[in-house]
C-alpha cells in the first residue's frame, strides 16, 4: 500500500515545478500519467465551479461558443448538457450575494436558480446535482438572509437535484466567508478557504493542486489555467492554459493521492482564465480534456 507521506511529498515537490514554471512562463512540466491496482475501485465525485452571473461575463482573454450576455434557459440547458456529456457529477453554482440585490431583483436571481435546479435534474445524458456556493467580496447580511431564505424554502430544501451531506443540502462558504457567522438546523455549511481548513477553495502559492493534509474528506481544487494579469491586450499567464495540459496534470496530481472530491475551477470563469467552457481561445479543447480524465477513472469501474 502507497505510504500517504509518500503522495504528499510528490505534491509538494510537483507544486514546487509548477511555481517554477509560472515564475518562467515555460510550459507545463512533462509527469507520468496516474497508476491503478489491477482491479482497484477509484472513482472520486466531480464538481464543476459554475458563475451563472459575474465572471461569466468577462471577455478579455476569450468569449464562450456560442457567446451570451444572459442568464436564459437556453444557456443554461447547454451548459449542462455539455457538463452532464464530460462526465462531471456536481455542479458548483456560484452565488454571488451581490447579484441578489432585493426586491424585484433578489426575486428574479433567486427564480433563476430554482429553474437551473429543474434543467440539472432533468439534464442528460444523465441528471446532475447542484452544491449551492456562496460567495461575497463584502458580506452583505441582508441579502444573505434572502438566500438562505429561499434554501429553505420547501421546494428548495427538499429539491432532489441538491447536492447533500450528512442528508442536508450543502452550502460552501467560498473565498473566507465564516461557517460560523451561518447556522440553520437544515443546512450543513461548509467554509471554504486558501488554507483548506475545511474545503480546500484555492491556492496563491500553487495554480493547479494542493492536498489539505488533515483534510477528512480529501478534497481537492484544481485549475485549468490561471492569469497573472492583462495589460494593453496582453495576457500575462500565472499558469498557462497548455491546451489542456494544466487541467489534465492537476487531475493525475489528485488521483494519485485518490481525492475522493475534486472540484474543478472552472466551467466559464472568463475573468481568471480557468474556463472549461468552449470558447475562442482553444475551442473545445479543455472540455475534451476534462472528459477524457474523468473516463480515465470511470473506466475502471466498467472493468470491475
Amino acid at each position: 500500500m502507497t505510504d500517504p507521506r509518500r503522495i504528499i511529498e510528490k505534491m509538494l515537490l510537483y507544486m514546487g515545478i509548477c511555481a517554477l514554471v509560472a515564475l518562467t512562463g515555460c510550459k507545463t512540466a512533462p509527469l507520468p500519467p496516474p497508476e491503478f491496482a489491477p482491479g482497484e475501485q477509484y472513482r472520486p465525485t466531480v464538481a464543476i465551479v459554475y458563475y451563472p452571473f459575474g465572471k461569466c461575463f468577462g471577455r478579455t482573454i476569450a468569449e464562450p461558443l456560442p457567446n451570451y450576455s444572459s442568464w436564459t434557459d437556453g444557456r443554461m440547458d447547454r451548459d449542462l448538457r455539455r457538463i452532464s456529456q464530460s462526465g462531471v457529477d456536481v455542479v458548483a453554482l456560484m452565488m454571488p450575494l451581490e447579484e441578489i440585490g432585493s426586491g424585484e431583483d433578489a426575486e428574479f436571481v433567486l427564480q433563476r436558480y430554482s429553474r437551473f435546479l429543474e434543467l440539472a435534474l432533468n439534464a442528460r445524458p444523465r441528471p446532475l446535482s447542484v452544491m449551492l456556493c456562496v460567495e461575497s467580496a463584502n458580506y452583505d447580511a441582508k441579502n444573505m438572509q434572502t438566500a438562505l431564505a429561499w434554501i429553505v424554502l420547501p421546494s428548495t430544501l427538499a429539491h432532489k437535484a441538491l447536492f447533500r451531506a450528512d442528508g442536508k443540502p450543502l452550502v460552501v462558504l467560498a473565498n473566507g466567508m465564516d461557517a460560523c457567522r451561518e447556522r440553520h438546523p437544515a443546512i450543513k455549511f461548509r467554509r471554504a478557504s486558501p488554507k483548506g481548513d475545511e474545503w480546500l477553495w484555492d491556492s496563491p502559492s500553487s495554480p493547479t493542486t494542493q492536498l489539505g493534509a488533515g483534510n477528512i474528506d480529501r478534497q481537492v481544487f484544481i485549475r485549468a489555467g490561471l492569469v497573472a494579469s492583462v495589460a494593453g491586450g496582453q495576457v500575462t499567464w500565472k499558469a498557462p492554459r497548455d491546451k489542456g495540459k494544466t487541467l489534465r496534470y492537476a487531475f493525475w496530481h489528485a488521483y494519485r493521492a485518490r481525492a475522493r472530491f475534486i472540484v474543478v475551477s472552472s466551467w466559464n470563469d472568463f475573468v481568471s482564465g480557468d474556463f472549461i467552457e468552449p470558447n475562442s481561445l482553444d475551442k473545445e479543447r479543455t472540455m475534451e480534456t476534462l472528459t477524457e480524465e474523468i473516463a480515465r477513472v470511470s473506466a475502471l469501474q466498467s472493468t470491475q
